[in-house]
């Protein structure tokens, strides 16, 4: 049994290499091309084959016809003006330039999508390429963008589409995000189900259509009401605040939350869903609470939310205080400048019994050279007197 099945499997194989061989003398192919164009716009489909001078080039399609024979677009023999195939049920679309590159206008998905065929031939060797045209309607989202915070809702992305099926993915921001595929008959669909959470107020969501190398988006920004929350107090910190600083307390909320902040005798400035004030010099030395309440409301439902905290304001510094103060920064610092001014004298010390010490050795070497000029020039005067003599 197991022999048979070789057998069977070793001449299915030779058939077939022999079929591939005889199919690549008599036709050269290259592999077919993945084009995609959108509804409405213009798409070109090079033709990269190799061509005969004069050219033997000729473009057809197998998209207008039923029984799937190819239909001549354009033919390069004896056509100078590159025109267009008349008979051709689509002719006013088609365009076809110098370097035989196919152009179709105004695409559309009913009549358009399918393969065309380029081939030229050299030296009676024929080659063809083929492009397979998907053509696809940019996506579209379907969504309600007013929301309230817990609400549940369904984001819907759909293209529709001739050819190849698009793949559609959700994002929440740069994040992906789980979908359900709708898709029907030349309609690429996917739907999000979604619980709306206060996060999502001012947040970007995106639909992006990708097939093969092109890609499309749409995108929107959702809008949630939610009621206030996370107050908090800038800058909250455990040291002494000073008089003149500046303190706010913000809270979320959409619609905006209105705050109070009080003591309501301190002036302030009043900002959506913040308020700052300025702390008073009267305050110095004591500890202030302060009290921050922010108010929103969802139709007939209002809430607020209210916080404490207290801070200790520290006394200012008169003239007299802040002279002794800087002069007993000063004092602190005293040894270390005492220490920069000892190493900044022994260092000038080091350069000055250098300097010494090189003029010494100079002027010791030019006594020396005098000394031995002067005795050369004696013993010169002796030896010029013996000769006079």
């Amino acid at each position: 049994m197991m022999n048979r099945l070789r057998r069977q499997l070793f001449q299915n194989f030779c058939v077939a290499f022999i079929f591939s061989i005889v199919s690549l003398t008599s036709l050269g192919q290259k592999q077919g091309k993945s084009v995609i164009g959108v509804v409405s716009k213009s798409v070109q489909m090079k033709c990269e084959l190799n061509v005969s001078d004069p050219a033997d080039v000729q473009w057809e399609d197998k998209v207008y016809n039923s029984d799937r024979n190819a239909i001549q677009i354009f033919n390069s023999t004896n056509n100078t003006d590159f025109a267009i195939n008349p008979l051709h049920p689509n002719n006013r679309s088609y365009e076809v330039n110098s370097e035989f590159t196919l152009n179709i206008i105004l695409l559309n998905l009913e009549d358009d999508a399918g393969e065309y065929i380029c081939r030229s031939n050299v030296n009676n060797v024929t080659e063809e390429q083929s492009h397979y045209l998907t053509v696809v309607d940019l996506p579209e989202c379907s969504a309600d963008t007013q929301l309230t915070d817990g609400q549940e809702t369904n984001f819907t992305c759909f293209s529709i589409y001739s050819g190849n099926h698009p793949r559609l993915t959700w994002f929440r921001g740069d994040t992906a995000i789980e979908s359900r595929d709708d898709s029907e008959t030349r309609v690429a669909k996917q739907v999000v189900h979604w619980n709306t959470s206060y996060k999502d107020d001012k947040q970007k969501f995106t639909c992006k259509m990708i097939l093969d190398e092109f890609s499309e988006e749409c995108s929107f920004y959702l809008d949630v009401t939610f009621l206030v929350r996370d107050l908090t107090f800038v800058p909250y910190k455990k040291e002494k605040y000073q008089a003149g600083e500046e303190i706010r307390c913000t809270a979320k909320g959409n619609p905006p939350p209105k705050i109070l902040f009080e003591p309501s005798t301190s002036p302030g400035k009043i900002m959506d869903g913040s308020k700052t004030i300025t702390i008073q010099k009267p305050w110095e030395g004591k500890d202030v609470t302060l009290t921050c309440t922010a108010t929103n409301s969802l139709g007939s439902k209002e809430h607020n939310e209210t916080r404490n905290i207290t801070i200790s304001v520290a006394v200012a510094l008169g003239t007299d205080m802040k002279i002794r103060e800087k002069l007993d920064k000063a004092l602190d610092n005293t040894p270390v400048v005492i220490g920069a001014i000892i190493t900044v004298a022994l260092v000038l010390l080091v350069i000055i019994i250098a300097v010494v010490l090189v003029r010494t050795h100079q002027q010791k070497q030019r006594q020396k050279a005098a000394k031995q000029k002067a005795a050369r020039e004696q013993e010169n005067g002796r030896k010029s007197d013996k000769v006079a003599v």
